[in-house]
């Protein structure tokens, strides 16, 4: 079947809509670039003030740090960590010489109280002396048992390095004999 009737109105109608659609797509176009632009416009403007402010900020410090009396401090500062510095050098050679000292023996009182409060009532010091990392007891026995149960109990404590005990000698009824006691650290 033929259509008769052509309604032209109707055709124009539609073809108008069509051109109307495409000039409203072109404008759609142009509407988001230049908001794009305004948009990069805007950023930019923005980061060109924060450069500006950021130089200026740079140059206010650089002037701040320039200034005499900030390099009169900085000066006085590099002065004060030289001496800081030579303070801790000397300090760890005062250390390493207090660990050496450390490790010397010492006859001290403490040392001496320890020889009496071991010593038996049957033995006598006649004699103490101490050289170096030495300590030599000379002493006397009224039993032939008590110079050699002294030696025992100083050899029991284990504060010396080592005690040296060769025998003793009878006089007249007392026994004497000399001790060698080596302090530890000594040797």
């Amino acid at each position: 079947m033929k259509k008769q009737d052509m309604n032209l109105l109707e055709s124009y109608q539609k073809l108008n809509k069509l051109r109307e659609n495409k000039g409203a797509t072109g404008r759609i176009y142009i509407m988001i670039f230049i908001g794009t632009l305004l948009i990069a416009s805007a950023y930019y403007f923005t980061l060109f003030i924060q450069n500006n402010t950021l130089k200026q900020n740079i140059k206010d410090i650089e002037n701040y740090l320039a200034s005499p009396q900030v390099v009169d401090r900085s000066v006085e500062a590099e002065r004060l960590n030289a001496d800081i510095k030579k303070l801790e050098d000397i300090l760890k050679e005062v250390q390493n010489a207090q660990n050496i000292f450390d490790l010397q023996p010492k006859f001290s009182s403490q040392t001496m109280n320890l020889l009496l409060a071991e010593r038996p009532g049957t033995v006598r010091f006649n004699a103490v002396s101490f050289t170096g990392d030495a300590i030599t007891l000379d002493i006397s026995g009224t039993r032939v048992y008590s110079v050699s149960d002294y030696v025992m109990r100083l050899r029991r404590l284990d504060v010396f390095q080592e005690v040296q005990y060769s025998g003793y000698d009878l006089v007249e009824g007392v026994y004497n004999s000399n001790v060698v006691i080596i302090l530890k650290g000594g040797k």
